[in-house]
């Protein structure tokens, strides 16, 4: 239960999980998780590309957010308990039952992405569905995806600090912007109001 200010006036609100899913939140789900699992496919053109050009470090900067995108949009669009796992990890079924470089590997990112992703949600005990939110289950998507580099793949350069400079420097970023998107957005609000 929790209280929040209605002009003058206190109100009492309770929110209730909903643990159900209906027919729709399947649908929806199933949508996400085709969308998403060609997005991913998607991802390794981009990888591939930014690999050529500027080396491992910079195709990851280039391609991460795109494989985490399959939670953050099934929990926005469905709005339950496990809907974000569910989301990144069927994504990456269909990213796996396509013939892509990673294989198999896809699946294991999945699954490891996507809890990492609903804990994000879980945290706020599933009452916010915002942009933060979202944000943040994208960014704690990034940490089992360069762990599972570095065991997968014996990924050294992690150990080194490259990696985990570069993904500090633009997670900031990213957060940055999207903060000030959020607050020119109020701005706007307001203006249009006439506060």
């Amino acid at each position: 239960m929790f209280a929040y200010r209605f002009g003058d006036t206190m109100a009492k609100a309770e929110y209730k999980i909903r643990l159900r899913y209906t027919s729709i939140d399947y649908a929806i789900l199933a949508v996400v998780a085709v969308v998403s699992g060609l997005i991913f496919y998607a991802t390794w053109f981009v990888y591939e590309f930014g690999e050529t050009f500027g080396g491992p470090i910079f195709a990851r900067l280039i391609s991460y957010g795109l494989w985490f995108i399959g939670a953050p949009m099934a929990a926005t669009l469905i709005r339950r308990p496990l809907s974000a796992f569910l989301g990144e990890t069927l994504g990456a079924l269909v990213e796996t039952l396509i013939p892509t470089i990673g294989g198999f590997t896809n699946l294991i990112y999945g699954i490891a992405q996507g809890l990492f992703s609903e804990a994000a949600y879980a945290l706020t005990r599933y009452r916010r569905w915002d942009p933060y939110v979202a944000a943040l289950a994208g960014a704690l998507a990034g940490i089992p995806a360069v762990a599972l580099d570095a065991i997968l793949f014996q990924d050294n350069r992690l150990s080194r600090g490259y990696d985990s400079m570069a993904y500090r420097s633009y997670g900031q970023r990213s957060f940055i912007r999207l903060s000030n998107l959020h607050r020119n957005h109020e701005r706007s609000k307001k203006m249009i109001r006439g506060h």
